[in-house]
């Protein structure tokens, strides 16, 4: 065997050695791969079971508050029976009692009303009365209710107490009064509700305070249609009449011929200067002057204005129709110089 024959027999065994040497790195790499591969789908397994188990135990949690809030009451109070009354007060509750002790009677009542969901029909009641720090005791059988007209009154031993208390006038004495409610079909099912009232001994206004209501008015100035021309009116030594118009006030302004004033500009004018006495500011609280249309007799127009008491006063019969058919103010033009209203 030559020289070159013996180390070509060497070239091809290192050949083969590293063919041998990659085949074997190769084999780990893919046992290595195969390895990360196990591995990636062991913790993606582990990964799937844990979330499996989270939503299993968040939707077993979820039943069981849905059970538990099932069992529950709705607002309101009480359940028995297997259901549930809601009770809510009405929106447009009146809730002042204003009684005159000089007639031991009560001027006007409460207006206290309920929606009440959770039965078809419902039985109410007076359960009890927190009086607070009141000079005045109460108790449940000192009121009345009426469901049909929602009114809430003074009793007749209400009364009775009420007339031997020492109270002020226009001062608002707090009660809380506890209505029990109950199905009329199923008397297990009952809730309760508070409700806090005002009792007031009134202060009654009479004639002579609406007579100088309407003396103190400042000047009252209508305008014609062109407003070129000014009627004028002043109440100063105006009295107070029993019939239609209750005051009247003749034109010291404008001598025009043949001129119609506006009757909305007598009307809002006339409103504006009752609401600026004081008599009004202390004893009213609304004037409703679109509460009738002006009646024009010729040269007059008769206005209305419908009056809103303030909590703790109240009427005398004499002005007593001012908070209903409203109080009738009229405005004289002249007649001579044919005025009149448009």
């Amino acid at each position: 065997m030559n020289k070159n024959t013996v180390i070509l027999l060497s070239k091809a065994k290192q050949s083969k050695a590293k063919q041998s040497k990659a085949k074997q790195s190769k084999a780990k790499q893919s046992k290595a791969k195969q390895s990360k591969a196990k591995q990636s789908l062991e913790l993606r397994s582990l990964t799937n079971n844990s979330f499996k188990t989270f939503l299993i135990t968040l939707l077993s949690l979820t039943l069981l508050f849905s059970i538990s809030c099932s069992n529950e009451g709705t607002t309101g109070g009480e359940v028995n029976g297997g259901g549930s009354i809601s009770v809510s007060e009405e929106a447009n509750n009146s809730k002042d009692i204003t009684v005159v002790s000089s007639s031991s009677s009560v001027y006007s009542a409460g207006t206290v009303g309920f929606s009440v969901s959770g039965a078809s029909d419902y039985d109410v009641s007076i359960q009890s009365v927190d009086s607070g720090s009141n000079p005045l005791t109460l108790d449940a059988s000192d009121f009345s209710y009426t469901k049909s007209t929602k009114e809430l009154t003074l009793s007749s031993s209400g009364i009775t107490k009420f007339k031997s208390a020492t109270l002020t006038e226009t001062t608002a004495y707090k009660y809380t009064i506890t209505f029990k409610f109950a199905d009329s079909s199923d008397a297990s099912k009952e809730t309760t509700a508070n409700v806090t009232i005002n009792l007031y001994k009134a202060k009654v206004i009479t004639k002579t305070e609406i007579e100088d209501m309407i003396k103190s008015m400042k000047t009252v100035r209508v305008d014609d249609s062109s407003y070129k021309n000014v009627a004028q009116f002043t109440f100063s030594s105006t009295t107070f009449s029993a019939n239609t118009p209750n005051f009247n006030a003749s034109n010291i302004g404008s001598t025009e011929k043949n001129i119609k004033f506006s009757k909305s500009s007598g009307r809002i004018w006339t409103g504006e200067a009752i609401k600026e006495t004081s008599n009004y500011k202390t004893y009213f609280s609304g004037l409703n002057i679109y509460h009738k249309e002006p009646l024009v007799v010729g040269a007059n127009c008769t206005f209305y204005f419908r009056f809103t008491l303030k909590g703790g006063y109240a009427l005398s019969s004499e002005v007593a129709h001012i908070t209903s058919d409203g109080l009738s103010i009229q405005l004289k033009l002249s007649s001579v110089n044919s005025q009149g209203w448009e």
